[in-house]
């Protein structure tokens, strides 16, 4: 596993542009940051690399509202900052757009809330359909009305849950395909008309995990489906709407599309995958409706994701970063092939989640997210619990840093800092922070990391990062060095459920949940386990019996002697903090909660001297504020440490006792927009 290191330190006049462009890129307040970057120029920075900065985020952000502005914001560029090598290369890509995307609009419409929409427009773009988060059911929005309503009733958040999840309008605009969550733990296939008739099961399969519609076949027979086993792989599938009979097309062991389109003549199917092994990066690729033939329809060692076909089958549209920023881009087609090169369609797209479709007129729909998280810096009193100083955030890429650590010598703080276009795997950066002077130091881990608190060795030198060596494989664990960047293998994954860890203070034992069943549909057994690493040996230390996933991380404490942890035994039982000693025996509860009061996994960390638990309880739905709290281990009353605020997580206390970092911010919020007037040339199609 290659890793490299770099050095890296803030400026004042980085903090300055943050600013602008959190109202740009966090906010999506275009107008303002249009202000804010004028603003800035105009005091004439002396850094001509925040000044050229700031002049192409003016031109991006003047693109994006579809103002004639953007082309001379640009040349501005080109005239005054020539030796910006990067970002006059992106100036000029822009500039080089076709006459045609000259006259693109492009404006935000609203789907309800929710971190993501799981729908797709109506052929005719008359309606869009998406997730009502709040009740679990699939709903409709008029896109001319802007009125919404449900169209199921079944879903429920309680002990036995149902909710919707992916859909797709069928060609004649009357029927919606779905996926449903039903009571007994897996996914079904299901179809209602828009009027909201009584739904009808399509497919139900007790092998199938999932069950993702894409799209309809051109008669409004057959539903192309992502189809995924018990044993983790996927396979893509028709699925018959009469009969819920099911032909398989091809398997893509667990590397699953993004994205999956059908011509608008049904003879092909587009999708994006994994490049090669290993890679987290994508490829587009095409396979005929029979199964019979497929090709690499465009391949760049960049990532291409989310395919979807023009109304005319002329053209495949896809996102990509490989002008830099994630833009649209296109390719023609011809009898199932290539036929010249991608060109680009329209520049800086923003942080792409999904391509949700086109309508026959030629308008895009897609997913922005833009949700925001940082790490904040706050001091408290130990003597009190009261926070002594107010929170504030790194000022570095604002808006994409979580999971902060603190070395067990308080010299250094680690966090993750999220760098890709995508809101996938993108390019994650692990930051070693010098808490003496602020300086900072990347290390670029090139399988896919995941983003939890690391867990520091005695030592600082080391620390110990979850990595899947591939987007959706299972996570193994590393010892990573902070100065050369060198990786060591600790353990590889026996189940895919493993990746709540955490490490011994004296640095020798790896602790993590291990269930008896990767997806425990029936009460199952789970069983806290340490793995001591200089013999590979493990013990179990505690078991519990839970029905579903209901176990937060486990969090060591600073002398060793206990382990503390978040559990509930069913969604309609409280969570429950709870601490176990590390050599065994029985839990004992310290915290509890009651709706719709609750306590997330991954939000606890001790004090220094062993005797508090940080714990955060959030006051509502996820989405809500949240507050930390200072919990003592040998009872007493919890003491409040600090105002609300949104979406908290990862508390770390430094070892004086007084210094608190912690993670802030709602990790996902989506916007979704429409584009038009960019494929002038377009056939109304059928």
């Amino acid at each position: 596993m290659a890793i490299a290191g770099g050095q890296q330190k803030g400026t004042p006049g980085e903090a300055l542009l943050g600013a602008a462009l959190h109202q740009e890129e966090v906010e999506g307040n275009l107008e303002a940051a249009i202000a804010s970057y004028r603003k800035f120029l105009a005091s004439r920075p002396a850094d001509r690399a925040l000044a050229a900065k700031a002049q192409f985020h003016l031109g991006l952000c003047y693109e994006k509202l579809g103002h004639a502005e953007a082309r001379k914001a640009y040349e501005q560029l080109l005239r005054d900052y020539p030796e910006q090598g990067e970002l006059v290369t992106q100036a000029r890509t822009r500039l080089a757009a076709p006459a045609g995307g000259r006259g693109i609009t492009i404006r935000q419409i609203s789907a309800g809330p929710g971190p993501t929409v799981m729908g797709a427009p109506s052929p005719d773009g008359r309606h869009l359909t998406f997730v009502d988060w709040e009740s679990g059911n699939l709903a409709l929005r008029d896109l001319v009305t802007g009125q919404t309503r449900r169209i199921t009733s079944d879903g429920v958040w309680s002990d036995h849950s149902e909710w919707a999840e992916f859909s797709v309008v069928s060609p004649d605009g009357k029927h919606v395909a779905y996926q449903w969550f039903n009571k007994d733990l897996f996914y079904e296939l299901r179809v209602l008309t828009l009027d909201g008739s009584k739904p009808r099961v399509v497919l139900r399969d007790k092998e199938l995990i999932y069950a993702w519609p894409s799209a309809w076949t051109p008669d409004g027979q057959q539903i192309l489906a992502n189809l995924q086993q018990k044993d983790y792989s996927y396979r893509i599938a028709f699925v018959s709407v009469a009969d819920g009979s099911v032909k398989v097309l091809k398997s893509l062991d667990w590397h699953y599309p993004d994205r999956m389109s059908l011509s608008p003549d049904g003879r092909y199917i587009v999708y994006d995958a994994p490049a090669r092994e290993g890679s987290f990066l994508r490829d587009i690729f095409l396979l005929s409706a029979d199964g019979q033939r497929e090709t690499r329809l465009v391949g760049d060692p960049a990532d291409d994701r989310h395919p979807i076909w023009t109304p005319d089958g002329e053209q495949v549209l896809f996102t990509s970063d490989r002008a830099g920023p994630v833009s649209l881009w296109g390719v023609t087609v011809a009898d199932g092939r290539p036929a010249g090169v991608p060109r680009l369609v329209k520049p800086d797209l923003g942080r792409v989640s999904d391509s949700l479709g086109m309508t026959r007129q030629g308008a895009y729909y897609y997913e922005l997210d833009l949700g925001t998280e940082d790490v904040y810096l706050a001091e408290m009193d130990p003597a009190t619990g009261k926070l002594a100083r107010p929170p504030e955030h790194l000022p570095r890429f604002v808006g994409s840093n979580l999971a902060s650590s603190f070395s067990r010598d308080g010299r250094y703080l680690a966090y993750f800092s999220r760098r890709g276009g995508f809101s996938g795997p993108g390019d994650v950066a692990l930051v070693i922070r010098s808490i003496e002077s602020g300086e900072e130091r990347e290390l670029r881990v090139k399988p896919y990391i995941r983003a939890t608190p690391v867990r520091w060795y005695p030592d600082g030198r080391s620390l110990v990062v979850a990595v899947r060596e591939t987007e959706w494989a299972l996570c193994s664990f590393y010892r990573v060095d902070t100065q050369t960047g060198a990786a060591s293998l600790l353990r590889k994954p026996v189940a895919r459920r493993v990746v709540v860890t955490e490490l011994s203070p004296d640095g020798k034992t790896l602790l993590f949940w291990r269930p008896d069943a990767d997806e425990p549909a029936e009460p199952t057994l789970h069983r806290l386990i340490a793995r001591r690493l200089e013999t590979g040996q493990e013990d179990e230390i505690f078991r519990v019996q839970l029905r579903g996933w209901g176990l937060g991380r486990i969090v060591a404490s600073p002398d060793g002697r206990w382990l503390a942890f978040t559990v509930r035994g069913s969604r309609s039982q409280p969570w429950t903090v709870r601490v176990v000693p590390t050599s065994g025996g029985e839990a004992r509860e310290v915290l509890s909660t009651r709706e719709p009061e609750n306590i997330w996994g991954d939000e606890m960390g001790w004090t220094p001297d062993s005797r508090y638990l940080l714990v955060v309880r959030h006051a509502g739905p996820p989405q809500g504020k949240t507050q930390l709290w200072r919990v003592p281990l040998e009872g007493g009353e919890p003491q409040k440490v600090g105002p609300p605020m949104e979406g908290m997580r990862f508390p770390c206390v430094h070892p004086d006792g007084r210094r608190i970092s912690f993670t802030a911010g709602i990790p996902r919020r989506t916007e979704i927009w429409v584009m038009e007037n960019f494929l002038p040339e377009l056939r109304a199609g059928p």
